[in-house]
């Protein structure tokens, strides 16, 4: 008889296939996001080429498109949240 805790040999390589399948899926999605981001640019006429000198841009877009935060620091001291209500934007990330 079978321990409860035991995985059976069809289930560890079903487990280990959808663990695969979803990486495939998260790198599709990250790759889809910064193509899109690739194509606006070129639609707004912005060009992204590393000999232009746009880096900042690429990045500020990258991060935009994959969702991530802002970094920590803050080069220019602009907090576009000082004179928002903490209400307001209690509201605002609950309805996003």
């Amino acid at each position: 008889m079978r321990s409860s805790t035991s995985v059976t040999p069809e289930a560890e390589r079903k487990r280990s296939l959808l663990e695969r399948w979803g990486v495939r899926q998260l790198a599709y999605l990250y790759f889809d996001s910064l193509r899109a981001v690739r194509e606006m640019a070129a639609a707004a006429g912005l060009s992204l080429d590393p000999e232009t000198e746009q880096e900042e841009l690429a990045v500020v877009l990258a991060r935009a498109a994959l969702e991530l935060p802002s970094p920590p620091h803050n080069a220019l001291a602009v907090d576009p949240h000082r004179e928002a209500s903490k209400l307001t934007l209690l509201v605002a990330g609950l309805l996003y």
